[in-house]
């Protein structure tokens, strides 16, 4: 059976705590779970929220949604405990969207983790980042062109992934858009991407 999992996440500074500490109202459905804080282990590094699915992988149908907002004056940061495997889809395929909004004077470092898209996968991926006056971001994403051990390099059926950068009045400040389709474009990407075995990209934001 397909999953429809929510994770919906508002951090904000603690209230009488340390400098930087952070505190977190979560809402979520299985499988999704927020872990932290875990404290800054130097000076300059900010608290860590660690994000996880207790699934071993995202299978066909599966939708998850994630919403994170940083109230103002917060600093934090939202990491993966470990990498996506996208299991083979028979039907429409997967669907992950995640929406995050930075506050005035709050700073977000988001990091989507590794995708690892195993052969026949079908994946959409929608990001919104909705970004306040005087706010900082990153958001960063790393994707696999398949399990290289298994040969499947390139064996994933299509991928689509949106990122657009809103303001609070939702103009567009910055929108990229691509699709991977292997057996259509499979020249090109191996073109592109030469002898590498993933990508990685970071958008810094403020």
């Amino acid at each position: 059976m397909p999953i429809r999992s929510r994770l919906v996440a508002r951090f904000a500074p603690s209230l009488g705590g340390a400098p930087c500490a952070v505190r977190a109202d979560v809402a979520a459905t299985t499988p999704l779970e927020l872990r932290g804080p875990f404290t800054a282990s130097s000076p300059g590094t900010l608290p860590r929220y660690l994000l996880r699915n207790v699934t071993a992988g995202i299978l066909d149908g599966d939708d998850y949604a994630i919403e994170v907002c940083a109230a103002p004056g917060t600093r934090v940061a939202v990491e993966p405990t470990s990498a996506a495997k996208v299991f083979r889809s028979r039907g429409d395929g997967v669907t992950l969207r995640t929406r995050i909004e930075v506050m005035p004077g709050a700073e977000l470092r988001y990091d989507s983790g590794l995708l690892i898209p195993h052969a026949g996968a079908i994946l959409r991926q929608q990001t919104e980042i909705v970004l306040h006056e005087s706010a900082r971001a990153s958001w960063s994403e790393s994707l696999s062109f398949g399990r290289l051990s298994h040969d499947e390099r390139f064996q994933f059926t299509r991928i689509e992934s949106e990122l657009r950068v809103v303001d609070p009045e939702g103009r567009v400040r910055y929108e990229r858009r691509s699709d991977l389709v292997p057996q259509r474009d499979r020249a090109a990407l191996e073109s592109a991407v030469g002898r590498f075995g993933a990508v990685g990209s970071m958008v810094l934001l403020g």
